[in-house]
């Protein structure tokens, strides 16, 4: 059996002029290595150089195994009717493949448009993530500048309520308030007025007095006591005067001004509320050791004892902690 240059269609691999090989007499012409058709060397070399062989391609469709050896004489039954077959089979692997490389091309397409997502949703969050913060640091500066705004705003407010206390106080300045005289009707309040000034030693006639009435208890009072007599004086002279001889003479009693009871009637220049509520600060300041609370002028101060400078307490952040 003559062999000459050739692939060999089941390995791919060539045939060459010594390997051991197998020429096919059917139509396909083709030489197969013997390890490629099962064939051992013993066989090979037994065979006769005048038997021929037929592949399984090239052989009857009515035959089946691996491929076989013919007799010299024997005759291949419509090989193209085979080859047909295997080139159909051969249509439906490219196929098949075909419809693979398209599944998965579909696959990788689908992974990179998912990938595509995900990037601009990650863009998207981190633009969001920029605008927050570009946003809570705008927050924060407007916080700030309310927080800057709001203090200086409570400095004015607190300068303002100051002020307006001070020139409230100033149309106090000829007022005066007399506690502990009992109520009557169809009182004579001037000259309950001039009697009370003249116990004192300080003599007044009823012309020198403005205004005088008694102030409103207030509502939520649970003590029953007489409203205070409030004396506004044709001047702040006249008020002072008044003043400076109740500090000679004492608090009065009732029994000087000839009620048939006792009590005392306490004598003192009349106050903003904002004044009121600081003496009354001022004279709890007693267990820290503080003597001494008065007021001049509208003003107020406290003293430990008579050898220790005043203190001026103008609010209460001046009151001792």
């Amino acid at each position: 059996m003559a062999k000459k240059k050739h692939i060999c269609p089941t390995c791919g691999e060539s045939v060459n002029k010594n390997d051991k090989a197998y020429l096919c007499e059917g139509a396909c012409k083709c030489w197969f290595h013997i390890k490629c058709i099962n064939i051992s060397d013993d066989e090979y070399e037994k065979t006769p150089d005048d038997e021929t062989w037929v592949c399984v391609s090239c052989t009857p469709k009515s035959n089946s195994g691996t491929p076989i050896k013919t007799p010299s004489n024997g005759k291949i039954k419509n090989p193209d009717s085979i080859l047909t077959s295997l080139k159909s089979s051969k249509i439906n692997i490219n196929k098949t493949s075909d419809i693979s490389n398209k599944e998965l091309a579909n696959s990788i397409n689908a992974i990179l448009n998912a990938l595509v997502d995900i990037q601009q949703g990650v863009s998207f969050l981190s633009d969001a993530h920029d605008d927050m913060i570009k946003s809570n640091k705008r927050i924060f500066d407007e916080f700030a500048k309310l927080s800057q705004d709001n203090k200086k705003l409570s400095e004015q407010n607190k300068d303002l309520s100051a002020r307006l206390n001070k020139l409230e106080q100033a149309c106090l300045e000829n007022e005066c308030e007399v506690h502990g005289l009992p109520q009557t009707e169809n009182e004579n309040l001037k000259l309950i007025a001039v009697l009370v000034c003249g116990k004192i030693a300080y003599k007044i006639d009823e012309n020198d007095i403005d205004k005088i009435y008694r102030a409103k208890t207030h509502p939520s009072s649970s003590k029953k006591r007489p409203s205070p007599i409030i004396i506004k004086f044709k001047s702040s002279e006249i008020r002072n005067g008044f003043l400076a001889a109740r500090k000679v003479h004492g608090n009065l009693t009732l029994n000087e001004l000839g009620y048939q009871m006792g009590g005392l009637v306490h004598i003192n220049e009349r106050l903003t509320p904002i004044n009121r509520n600081l003496l009354w600060l001022a004279r709890n300041t007693k267990p820290m050791g503080y003597k001494y609370a008065w007021t001049k002028n509208g003003q107020v101060f406290l003293k430990k004892n008579e050898d220790a400078p005043a203190i001026h307490i103008r609010s209460a952040e001046d009151l001792p902690k």
